[in-house]
């Protein structure tokens, strides 16, 4: 299923993801407040196992429907994939920033609510970035295996990426908090 496209595509995606991020550092006021307007802030986020399945299928649900839409969008040369992880590579370093500025958190503590869940996310994203991207190239090389990559990329969507979101869904919800709240 990897390919010499799936690789690159995958490669564009984590250069992206690395440029925003430090575009979100640098922009990190306006990218906290953005943040905070769309999800609220200011509150602590009160932990329990109700509140914390909620957190997991709100998570599971975005992901899921973020990563069909990058590879339903790949014959557009994943246009929105990588709109999609520029968007949350901007978020992030404005996060991590402004933790870091504003209420000088250890980076340690802020990785530590990052890392459990993103090392699991972040090549599930990448790879459906990099299918995606092979999906675009196809349609521009090669429109007769198209339809037949289109299936086998579904067939990978089902079969691995969900579970794996699901997986770190799981982990942003019931692991990270643990691991974040230790460092």
């Amino acid at each position: 299923m990897i390919n010499k496209n799936v690789s690159i595509g995958a490669l564009l995606h984590i250069i992206v993801l690395t440029m925003f991020i430090q575009i979100g550092v640098y922009d990190y006021v306006n990218a906290y407040e953005f943040v905070s307007a769309v999800f609220g802030g200011g509150g602590e986020f009160q932990y329990d196992i109700i509140t914390n399945l909620k957190l997991m299928i709100f998570v599971f649900f975005r992901n899921s429907a973020t990563a069909a839409l990058m590879l339903a969008t790949g014959p557009f040369l994943s246009l929105l994939s990588i709109v999609s992880i520029a968007f949350n590579g901007y978020i992030i370093g404005g996060v991590v920033q402004y933790r870091l500025v504003t209420y000088e958190d250890p980076l340690i503590r802020i990785l530590g609510y990052l890392v459990p869940h993103g090392i699991v996310e972040l090549p599930v994203l990448f790879y459906v970035g990099g299918m995606s991207f092979d999906l675009g190239m196809t349609l521009l090389t090669d429109k007769e295996s198209l339809k037949d990559k289109m299936a086998s990329y579904f067939d990978a969507y089902l079969k691995r990426v969900l579970p794996l979101l699901l997986l770190a869904a799981f982990i942003e919800a019931f692991i990270t908090p643990i691991v974040g709240s230790m460092v």
